[in-house]
């Protein structure tokens, strides 16, 4: 029986958004990759790599280092805050994708974790197809809701 990537990426949200959060790493990642860029931090999670299929889920977490709600950081009215959820709901799957092996490999869905202001972050899961396990591989975001160049990521 075959599994939908669809299936399993909902299997990987559902794992991380049940998670215990009380630990830094908590998320059952196989390893962490954080960055520092103007104020603001992004943190990749490998969920799971998948040979068969050669998948790859990851969970993409950014936070303020002010510890503000990066939702609203750097914002000052309504109509920003709504535009920058919608492009984390929407569009955020466009400004994702693996370098690999000289090849550019786009994002094959993202699922925004909305929070309702319950929480300061954002975490967004995301799901790659076409990804050669152990071989290096770069995660580039370009983080357009915040004005900053691309972020890369050396994953393992």
């Amino acid at each position: 029986m075959k599994i939908s990537n669809k299936f399993l990426l909902l299997i990987s949200f559902l794992l991380f958004a049940c998670g215990n959060n009380k630990k830094k790493y908590s998320l059952n990642a196989k390893y962490v990759v954080e960055k520092q860029v103007k104020g603001i931090n992004f943190g990749v999670y490998v969920l799971s790599e998948n040979e068969k299929d050669s998948s790859l889920n990851i969970a993409l977490k950014i936070n303020a280092i002010d510890n503000s709600n990066i939702l609203k950081y750097g914002i000052l009215d309504q109509t920003a805050y709504l535009q920058r959820i919608y492009y984390f709901s929407y569009q955020i799957e466009n400004d994702l994708w693996i370098e690999q092996n000289g090849i550019k490999i786009p994002c094959a869905g993202a699922v925004f974790e909305r929070n309702y202001n319950l929480t300061k972050d954002v975490t967004i899961t995301v799901h790659f197809d076409n990804v050669v396990k152990n071989n290096k591989k770069v995660l580039v975001y370009y983080p357009q809701p915040f004005d900053l160049i691309p972020v890369k990521f050396k994953l393992k």
